[in-house]
């Protein structure tokens, strides 16, 4: 695998021959390290049964990421989150948290030899990805599972800041068996070291509850590749009894202004 850096957008069309099998397969290294990683299907495929031959060494804590979703290997023994499938063409990088390396290889829908493949759970996803928020400037991102504390019915998106910058717009999920609601944040941003903010559709700000209650305030640091949270210890937002009102952020290099978290442009116009 390779990484391009380009200071303008382009695309890229790269052409060649379907590799074998038998050599569909990459190594993740292990330790905490991520690992770029492929999708050497030739179709879109659920990360369940695209991992299924990861399955056995999969440990909690594992993460697999796009540059706007992500699937946490969660406490339930199976993949988790917003990142439903991976799709050819498209990039993605992979944390494996246990020791040594491990070799993965990439299997067929039909491949009878397929490791585990009574144990694959063909989950819902969509063949063509959904509108979602795109950072387009941002180089890099980090993740959070987050919950909104005392809540358990549906609830509100929630936007993300990094300092001024919009970094994130996330729906909350409702996982299969469980009651509560969560919110599987993908932030995108160049703002290193930028406190992030979160604040719901109605407006209201929330504020990180901190693990510790005599520490008192608590804040989380936009810093690249990091994860924080996980369902069983989710990070906690709380409302800290603020509103929202009227304020301005920079997109994309145009002024955006914000009311209520609807968006408009600089004449007054609501944007969609």
């Amino acid at each position: 695998m390779y990484m391009a850096y380009s200071q303008t957008g382009n695309t890229m069309r790269i052409s060649g021959e379907l590799l074998p099998e038998a050599e569909r397969h990459i190594t993740l290294k292990g330790g905490g390290q991520w690992n770029v990683f492929p999708c050497l299907f030739t179709q879109a495929t659920s990360v369940t049964d695209a991992l299924a031959d990861y399955y056995d060494n999969a440990t909690v804590g594992d993460v697999i990421k796009s540059k706007t979703k992500f699937a946490y290997f969660s406490e339930n023994q199976r993949w988790e989150g917003n990142l439903t499938a991976i799709r050819p063409g498209e990039g993605y990088l992979f944390r494996r948290l246990g020791a040594g390396d491990v070799n993965v290889n990439f299997y067929t829908q039909d491949a009878a030899n397929a490791p585990r493949l009574n144990q694959r759970s063909h989950v819902s996803y969509h063949a063509t990805e959904l509108q979602e928020f795109s950072n387009a400037d941002a180089a890099t991102n980090m993740t959070i599972i987050a919950r909104i504390k005392g809540e358990t019915a549906a609830k509100e998106k929630i936007y993300v800041y990094a300092g001024s910058e919009l970094a994130e717009i996330a729906e909350p999920v409702t996982l299969n068996g469980e009651q509560q609601t969560y919110y599987f944040l993908t932030i995108q941003s160049n703002m290193i070291g930028s406190e992030l903010r979160f604040i719901t559709e109605g407006g209201t700000r929330l504020v990180v509850e901190p693990v510790n209650q005599a520490v008192g305030k608590s804040a989380i640091a936009y810093q690249p590749n990091s994860h924080h949270g996980t369902l069983e210890a989710p990070v906690s937002l709380v409302d800290n009894g603020e509103s929202i009102g009227t304020y301005k952020i920079l997109e994309n290099n145009h002024v955006i202004i914000i009311r209520g978290n609807e968006r408009y442009d600089v004449t007054g116009r609501k944007l969609k």
